[in-house]
């Protein structure tokens, strides 16, 4: 059965299942707005808690999500509300990437996002503890309701299997994390798409700061390197990367070196614009160009993520219009930018600084 007009086509082919073990149709959608929606089921909400994935589709919230997007719109689809905030904005817009699937067949799931445990090794500044165990470690240093708390979460042995039963049917895998190397159930699973479903493209986003064997030896297995799309989460380069995300950035880039020397696969630069590198995005960009281990695949503003929350690290509510109008002539963004410049919230991030000045042991200014 094939679709009717949408702007948006997750909720028909897509499954996600997020670093605390919710399921939803897409990641932009929180786990508060999925428990709020006047069609969830909270019982039928987590992984944990489902008999079968492959029947998630057939369910009925992706079935009213569906029914909504098509009759009233995405603007009043309230579970879809950070889409069409971004789209006011004129900025990343994410159901453009699904335009392609309108006419396939919904009620098998295609495309498979998952999330195995929120086990991190970083403390991005831009993160929480929901999606970063290490950041379990600082977060009581936050005071600031902004920060989005989660608990230590994992897969169990049992909600691996339902995942992997539906392997056999996708086009698309992703694994997110936590850091994905991190995590042994993301072996685990890789291991087991390739056996079942060799063809399926593997998309992974880490912060390639470190791998093992294991891993390397797993994605040899892959029938061609060009399968695998490995979006590194290079937010900024030098002393900068390191502030921002608290890892040793020569160290990264021995690792994505070594994943392309031994698998063949290139890590494609993915930095989350935030008030940390937005200003210093031609500088970033002409580093990865340079590096010969990774491919700069980024084109517009739309082609990137944003931090949208916490609010006071949104570039475009804490960089003046003055500031964000340099972006534009560099000639890295295809459009300008608009500012929404909010004081109250400079100062807010002005006090998350100092804090995280603290942690790192070297203050950010230091490093403009």
């Amino acid at each position: 059965m094939t679709t009717e007009v949408s702007p948006c086509y997750w909720p028909w082919l897509s499954v996600v299942i997020d670093s605390q073990g919710y399921i939803k149709p897409c990641c932009i959608m929180t786990n508060t707005k999925l428990l709020s929606s006047e069609y969830y089921d909270e019982a039928n909400a987590h992984i944990e808690t489902i008999d079968d994935l492959s029947e998630y589709l057939l369910t009925d919230f992706p079935i009213n999500i569906r029914n909504k997007l098509i009759e009233e719109g995405l603007n009043k689809t309230k579970e879809c509300s950070t889409c069409a905030k971004a789209e006011k904005r004129g900025n990343w817009y994410r159901h453009d990437q699904s335009q392609s699937w309108k006419n396939q067949a919904y009620g098998v799931i295609k495309f498979l996002e998952v999330t195995s445990s929120n086990i991190c090794n970083q403390t991005c500044v831009t993160c929480n503890s929901y999606f970063s165990t290490k950041w379990q470690t600082i977060e009581h240093l936050f005071t600031n309701n902004s920060i989005k708390r989660g608990e230590k979460f994992a897969l169990s042995d049992s909600s691996i299997e339902k995942i992997t039963s539906v392997f056999p049917t996708l086009t698309e895998f992703v694994i997110k994390g936590g850091e994905p190397f991190s995590d042994l159930r993301n072996a685990k699973m890789l291991e087991r798409l390739i056996e079942v479903n060799p063809d399926c493209r593997i998309h992974i986003t880490s912060n390639v700061s470190f791998i093992s064997k294991k891993y390397i030896n797993i994605l040899k297995k892959v029938k061609n390197p060009n399968q695998v799309e490995l979006h590194g989460s290079l937010d900024h380069i030098g002393k900068k990367y390191e502030w921002i995300r608290g890892t040793s950035f020569d160290k990264t880039l021995k690792t994505i070196k070594q994943i392309y020397e031994e698998t063949g696969i290139v890590t494609k630069p993915s930095p989350t614009l935030s008030y940390f590198n937005i200003l210093d995005l031609k500088e970033i960009k002409d580093f990865y160009e340079d590096y010969p281990y990774t491919k700069w695949f980024k084109k517009n503003a739309d082609h990137y993520n944003w931090v949208y929350f916490p609010q006071e690290m949104d570039p475009l509510l804490t960089r003046t219009q003055e500031e964000l109008d340099t972006v534009y002539e560099s000639g890295v963004i295809e459009r300008n930018l608009i500012s929404r410049y909010n004081e109250n919230l400079v100062k807010i991030l002005k006090e998350k600084i100092e804090i995280m000045d603290n942690i790192r042991g070297f203050k950010w200014n230091d490093k403009l």
